[in-house]
């Protein structure tokens, strides 16, 4: 029998022999001749099981010795470095195995998407490496996560937004708005509810920006160095992207549209003082249309944020619109990519309300970065030109309240 065969079959005899005498218990008596004959067989059968149950200890312990041997691959243990990549880019001199298995992960990534990469050096916003240990994955460890300090950094995301990595064509996302749902008559034909299913639709847009590094800076290879790049890499990718979610830019058909882009001053469900009914309103507009479900938040800027801490719910009173990062008893998220100068005024914020798990934020292919040592080198720096490819749309417009405030 095998280690499980016998553990289970051990656990039975254990089981009989203390039926066994709690029936003599029961009934305040010793066991009788039958019983202590039949008591005295488990306990030799179980004397047995646990015999052999200690031999196969010993054999794994045996067996986990000789695999004290670990074959592992060097290469999969060496770090990803990126600072060195991109020096070895602007020395134009060859990359380190290690280096090149990251780099190919990103190349690859482009495969079936319809894009072509631009740059010398291809970054997956993930790519794990796994260590092998006589011959079998014991190991997995991040040689690169460029995605999560991305996600950390996407106020969206924080509010409930949907980030979908690894996209490889133009994809359909379904929606659903309404309801199917009526009551009828026991023996009544089912009507046709007011629900309507769609789609829409994310393809690859072009989001470029730069970052310039001083070769100084390059010289270094610490932990805490690289850090500080992909942080900069992100917050540049990061900034980009939500200047464009939540600014006001004209519809254009390589850039997604804001959540201000084409709302004019008649269009915002509020605007000007910022009042506990407005607020309301906010709240209202979505809920009219059965969409306050899901990631419920508020969302506006630093100087948005002010003007809530300071406007008092009604006169004469010591609260106010904003307490404790809630509105409402819904969270508000702050980013100074939120757009202002609305309805007007110079000074009127954007504060926009809804369900965030209905924006979708669709991402393809890798980073791509062309290192340019030349523009910036009369300074001392290199240039990386980052492109990526993202996309940003609303499964339900009816989920968000798009409105402005002053204060």
């Amino acid at each position: 029998m095998n280690k499980l065969e016998l553990l289970d079959k051990q656990n039975l005899i254990q089981e009989s022999i203390k039926n066994l005498i709690s029936k003599g218990e029961s009934e305040v008596r010793k066991l009788n001749d039958e019983e202590g004959t039949e008591l005295e067989g488990f306990k030799t059968e179980l004397a047995g099981i646990k015999a052999q149950l200690e031999e196969i200890r010993k054999e794994d312990e045996q067996a986990n010795k000789s695999n004290k041997t670990i074959t592992i691959n060097k290469r999969n243990m060496e770090q990803f470095n990126l600072i060195e990549v991109i020096r070895n880019e602007a020395e134009r001199r060859s990359q380190s195995d290690a280096n090149l298995e990251v780099l190919q992960a990103g190349t690859k990534s482009f495969s079936g998407t319809g894009l072509e990469y631009k740059g010398q050096i291809q970054l997956p916003l993930e790519y794990r490496a796994e260590i092998v240990a006589a011959g079998n994955p014991v190991v997995a460890t991040d040689k690169l996560n460029l995605l999560e300090p991305l996600r950390a950094k996407l106020v969206a995301v924080q509010a409930g937004a949907q980030l979908i990595t690894g996209l490889v064509g133009n994809v359909s996302i379904p929606t659903y708005s309404g309801s199917n749902a009526s009551w009828v008559g026991e023996t009544v034909v089912a009507v046709e509810g007011a629900g309507t299913f769609g789609e829409v639709t994310l393809g690859p847009k072009r989001l470029t920006t730069f970052i310039d590094v001083s070769k100084q800076f390059l010289a270094q290879d610490g932990i805490n160095a690289q850090q500080i790049l992909i942080d900069d890499l992100t917050t540049a990718i990061s900034s980009k992207l939500e200047a464009t979610i939540f600014g006001k830019a004209a519809t254009v058909a390589t850039i997604p549209d804001g959540f201000y882009t084409g709302i004019a001053d008649g269009s915002l469900v509020v605007k000007g003082a910022s009042t506990w009914a407005k607020v309301v309103a906010l709240e209202a507009n979505v809920d009219t249309s059965n969409a306050l479900i899901g990631k419920i938040a508020y969302i506006t800027n630093s100087t948005g944020k002010s003007f809530l801490k300071t406007s008092a719910k009604a006169a004469n009173t010591a609260a106010f619109l904003l307490d404790g990062g809630e509105m409402n008893g819904y969270p508000v998220y702050v980013t100074n990519h939120m757009c202002n100068g609305l309805a007007t005024a110079a000074n009127e914020q954007g504060l926009l309300f809804g369900n965030f798990n209905d924006l979708i934020i669709g991402q393809w292919g890798a980073i791509d970065i062309t290192v340019d040592p030349y523009t910036q080198a009369t300074y001392g720096k290199i240039r990386l030109i980052v492109n990526a490819y993202f996309d940003v749309k609303k499964r339900r417009n009816a989920s968000f309240a798009v409105g402005s405030i002053l204060s």
